[in-house]
């Protein structure tokens, strides 16, 4: 989509940094996660996010290689869970490790 947009008004796509946001609710098990992510939406009015990063290290590892593998070379994080400040050291010492 980007690339067709800049064609048309003649731009390069590849000066164009790729980023992308997402609400995070990481555990070490995936189950916890996904629970923290029902029961921080439960209520609100707002649906748990389907695709926002939630899950065990390797699941939010994964999910944000894919984003890479598209383009991405920034994201913009909201941990929202509980022990959001765990949560942001676990994903810290984790999952960003791996991206360098």
């Amino acid at each position: 989509m980007l690339e067709r947009h800049c064609l048309r008004v003649g731009r390069n796509s590849e000066e164009i940094r790729k980023t992308w946001a997402a609400f995070v609710f990481i555990d070490e098990d995936r189950g916890r996660a996904e629970e923290k992510s029902k029961s921080f939406f439960n209520g609100s009015g707002w649906t748990p996010p389907t695709r926002g990063l939630v899950g065990d290290t390797e699941t939010v590892t994964q999910r944000i290689s894919e984003y890479v593998d598209e383009g991405a070379t920034f994201f913009i994080l909201s941990f929202l869970g509980d022990d959001w400040e765990r949560e942001a050291r676990l994903f810290r010492g984790d999952v960003a490790s791996e991206f360098g």
